[in-house]
């Protein structure tokens, strides 16, 4: 699903610019914006949209609302319609079926260079 994510925002979103959580300049940015508690192992993703951070179902909605794709802006609508208990939950139990819903690799899928100028660490 990372793999589909990221390929998802690079296409519909060509604004954003993306770090790896496990990546270790990662561990810097986060504690300098008030995150103290990142986990990468329990936490997909961080959106850091000037300067707020938001996490989990709040960072989703967020890019899909900024996709050039409007199918993706409706699902944001409709996902912020939810309180954020519900939307998290949901999302935590997608996550935890990941596999069996996107299949397993065991690598992630290679970057092509275009997308690699809009990582914000090196590659």
């Amino acid at each position: 699903m990372c793999d589909s994510m990221t390929n998802l925002i690079a296409k519909f979103s060509p604004e954003t610019k993306f770090m790896w959580g496990q990546h270790p300049r990662t561990s810097e940015v986060l504690p300098a914006l008030g995150v103290t508690d990142f986990d990468p192992a329990m936490e997909s993703m961080v959106v850091i949209d000037h300067g707020r951070v938001l996490r989990r179902s709040d960072a989703v909605i967020r890019v899909f609302s900024t996709f050039t794709f409007f199918i993706f802006r409706v699902i944001a609508f409709i996902m912020s319609l939810f309180p954020r208990v519900v939307r998290n939950f949901t999302l935590k139990q997608v996550a935890s079926r990941r596999y069996k819903i996107a299949g397993k690799r065991d690598t992630c899928g290679l970057i092509d260079r275009k997308l690699k100028t809009r990582f914000l660490h090196p590659m």
